[in-house]
């Protein structure tokens, strides 16, 4: 998995949104935001500089592949910045590795219809909670606002 690092102190990983890369998605915030975090940006499966390979592309499978490179840059528990596609990642992530996620940030351009499918999303007025549904204990609830 391809990946690039930048500054130091509290570890931030930013989650590309899907038929995307790391410059595009935030290399105009990059140079700002490394001042005062140490930032981890990754390629997912199929995505720039990281070859898709013979198996599904799933949230399942990038949270996955996400939490296995964290823990090998010995990185305890991390921010997650999921943009789009990304969004989706944080949350697996946060139900499938809640030792690792810190805190998430998340911008999503999800659905109802492409929202991971154990999330749904219920519209209140112009906010939307994405609540965590099936038999896995972990749950997340909150506002998105868009």
């Amino acid at each position: 998995m391809y990946y690039e690092s930048w500054g130091a102190g509290r570890p931030l990983v930013l989650l590309h949104g899907a038929i995307s890369t790391i410059e595009p998605s935030f290399g105009a915030v990059i140079p700002r935001v490394a001042q005062t975090r140490r930032l981890i940006a990754v390629e997912q499966q199929a995505h720039g500089r990281t070859a898709d390979i013979e198996r599904p592309l799933t949230y399942t499978q990038m949270a996955e592949d996400t939490a296995t490179l964290v823990r090998k840059l010995k990185i305890d528990h991390a921010d997650f910045f999921g943009y789009s596609m990304g969004a989706g990642i944080a949350l697996e992530l946060a139900v499938q590795y809640p030792q690792l996620v810190r805190g998430l940030l998340m911008l999503p351009w999800l659905t109802a219809t492409t929202a991971p499918p154990r999330y749904r999303c219920a519209a209140y007025g112009n906010r939307h909670r994405w609540v965590k549904i099936g038999r896995e204990r972990a749950s997340w609830r909150g506002p998105v606002h868009g």
